[in-house]
């Protein structure tokens, strides 16, 4: 198979904690090369309490190892 029928069935490395990778090029140098540059990022959300009208910052995944 070729790299881009690798990509189109598995297109990202999963992880068990879940998390956001930024850009593409590292996960093709990975394919391609055994070796690649990932940025992952958290996801959150910004919730507020109706009583009180303050922000809170949920955290809904976490990379791993951050």
């Amino acid at each position: 198979a070729t790299i881009p029928e690798l990509m189109g069935i598995m297109p990202a490395p999963d992880f068990p904690t879940a998390g956001f990778i930024c850009g593409r090029k590292g996960i093709y140098d990975a394919f391609t090369t055994g070796r690649g540059h990932l940025k992952v990022r958290a996801k959150a959300e910004i919730e507020v309490d109706p009583k009180t009208e303050r922000e809170t910052i949920i955290v809904t995944e976490l990379p791993y190892q951050v």
